[in-house]
């Protein structure tokens, strides 16, 4: 089983759950070196690809919340979307 992105020009690229796994955990591992806490929001700006949904479940799995911030965000977006978190790395 695996998850199929589509790029722009219709492109598919499989991402397995073996690999996301393997993915999230690498991100889990840097999240926490960095001292990620419980339930601190962690802002990801990816556009949608393998890198985004290894970061994604990496925050799920480190504890973390996480948000999304799709590119191109302008600067207001980001103000407003990353205001009220207090990120620390």
């Amino acid at each position: 089983m695996h998850i199929t992105l589509l790029d722009a020009e219709g492109g598919e690229t499989a991402l397995s759950y073996a690999a996301l796994r393997d993915g999230a955990d690498r991100s889990r591992r840097g999240l926490l070196e960095r001292e990620l806490q419980p339930g601190q929001s962690v802002a990801i700006m990816l556009p949608t690809s393998r890198e985004y949904f290894c970061c994604f479940t990496g925050v799920l799995l480190a504890g973390g919340v996480p948000v999304p911030i799709y590119p191109p965000a302008r600067l207001r977006r980001l103000r407003i979307t990353c205001g009220g978190m207090r990120a620390s790395f």
